[in-house]
């Protein structure tokens, strides 16, 4: 998800009466309306889609790049740390998603964001998630 989706949510989602039932509480991790944002994001108030979708939360970050970075930080040894600042970020992010993963976003503010790491392979519940350009992608995720 991106903070571009002008992909209008269903009349339902809008009500202020969004009940999420049937999922154990949320992580301590997460901001306090994270459910609500989630519902939204992904255009739906189905328990199992939901808890699907949350699995994939991996933090609060600036962006999804910061994620990347991170990720990838955590492989290299300390002598190639210097690397990490140079890496492009439209690059390295098509390099570590490629073909089976999907790194997602909802937008808190500026340089704020809950990002999400799902499977781009039919295994788990399906979802569609806003791409940066505005479009669903489908994504999967939870359990097998």
């Amino acid at each position: 998800m991106n903070s571009d989706d002008t992909d209008p949510p269903d009349d339902e989602l809008l009500s202020d009466d969004l009940e999420i039932e049937d999922l154990p509480p949320p992580s301590p991790h997460t901001p306090p309306d994270f459910r609500e944002r989630l519902a939204l994001a992904l255009k739906t108030t189905s328990a199992s889609v939901l808890a699907a979708a949350e699995a994939c939360y991996v933090g609060r970050f600036p962006s999804a790049h910061a994620f990347i970075t991170r990720e990838i930080s955590e492989h290299l040894p300390d002598f190639l740390q210097w690397l990490v600042p140079c890496l492009d970020p439209e690059l390295t992010r098509r390099g570590f998603e490629g073909d089976k993963l999907l790194v997602w976003t909802i937008g808190l503010g500026p340089a704020d964001m809950l990002v999400f790491q799902s499977l781009r392979i039919p295994v788990g519940t399906k979802f569609t998630v806003a791409s940066e350009e505005g479009h669903r992608i489908t994504a999967y995720g939870g359990d097998a």
